[in-house]
């Protein structure tokens, strides 16, 4: 069986290490993991069978080291995994798959709709999906004071990831003190209900290939460390729906939040869950390894199924280093 080289990005975010256990496990594809960061102490790093320092993705060397690896490496895959990266990568795309790169990941116009959360709202509210009443913070004074809203309202920053910076809105004076210390916020009306991620993966003309929703039933720092799945149909059919409508490709989650018989849609990340992505593939669904065999032609000829109320509770655990030379580490025996 030939060896296919993957190289992952970002490899100090969990997802990365999420990702290298789905591909360890699996025994399909031989697979070498080359992982890449700009901190050496990113646990990735010493999980992966290669490991390289790299700049930020803002810094204009950032692809030309990604393509100088890759080369080293004879890497066929790549994997971008932060927020911060997608659209670096989409910009570049072109140039990646020119030095014989393979990578799905969506367009900039579909990037740019899912990271602003205004344009986001906008998208929603134009195409009939239901979604939270949303504000611009200019507006939201006047509005409160002619009676239009009611409280509790939820603010969150118009771009981010992780739940940084959201927080609950119970009165006028806490949105006095969040509109101004949430620098570029968006208001929207909070919604009570049982939230949803859908992990889920797209083909190049933005059919769905796989989709699994799983309950967050415990959140820290905006990941699930507690939750399980579910199958639900309509949840599945309206992320097909939304998928399509984006024209978004490759791995994305959608958030949703359930309420009564009406079901919201809070956000879409254009990239590999975070937190439940462990509950996925445990259930049945390697999103890893199913766009490997996307990338390289295989046909997925039906969605895979899974798992129906299987558990996830995640804990942290440790790798242990010793300074190997100024600036690198290495596994400690």
């Amino acid at each position: 069986m030939p060896s296919i080289t993957v190289l992952i990005t970002s490899a100090g975010v969990a997802t990365a290490c999420n990702i290298i256990s789905a591909l360890k496990k699996q025994k399909e594809k031989e697979v070498k993991i080359v992982a890449v960061d700009t901190n050496p102490l990113s646990a990735g790093l010493y999980l992966a069978d290669s490991r390289y320092i790299v700049p930020r993705s803002t810094d204009p060397q950032y692809i030309p080291k990604i393509l100088e690896i890759s080369k080293k490496e004879c890497v066929d895959i790549i994997f971008p995994l932060h927020s911060s990266e997608t659209m670096v990568f989409a910009k570049n795309t072109d140039k990646l798959k020119h030095a014989g790169l393979k990578l799905q990941i969506a367009n900039p116009e579909a990037i740019d709709i899912c990271t602003d959360k205004l344009k986001f709202h906008g998208f929603l509210q134009s195409n009939g999906f239901l979604c939270p009443k949303t504000y611009h913070p200019m507006n939201i004074l006047d509005i409160l004071k002619n009676n239009e809203v009611n409280f509790p309202l939820f603010i969150k920053p118009k771009e981010g990831s992780s739940s940084k910076n959201s927080f609950k809105i119970e009165n006028i004076e806490q949105v006095h003190f969040f509109i101004n210390y949430i620098e570029n916020c968006i208001i929207q009306e909070f919604i009570k209900g049982t939230e949803y991620t859908v992990d889920l993966l797209a083909d190049e003309n933005s059919n769905l290939v796989a989709a699994v929703p799983r309950e967050r039933l415990e959140i820290k720092d905006g990941k699930a460390v507690k939750s399980r799945t579910v199958k639900d149909n309509v949840m599945i059919s309206l992320c097909s729906e939304i998928i399509k409508k984006l024209g978004l490709t490759g791995p994305a989650n959608v958030q949703m939040i359930k309420s009564g018989e009406k079901l919201y849609v809070i956000e879409i990340n254009p990239r590999f869950a975070a937190g439940g992505l462990p509950l996925t593939t445990a259930s049945g669904v390697n999103i890893p390894l199913l766009l490997i065999k996307m990338l390289l032609g295989e046909n997925i000829d039906k969605m895979p199924d899974f798992q129906e109320n299987l558990y996830m509770i995640r804990y942290l655990t440790e790798i242990f280093l010793e300074p190997d030379i100024e600036g690198v580490y290495r596994l400690s025996e």
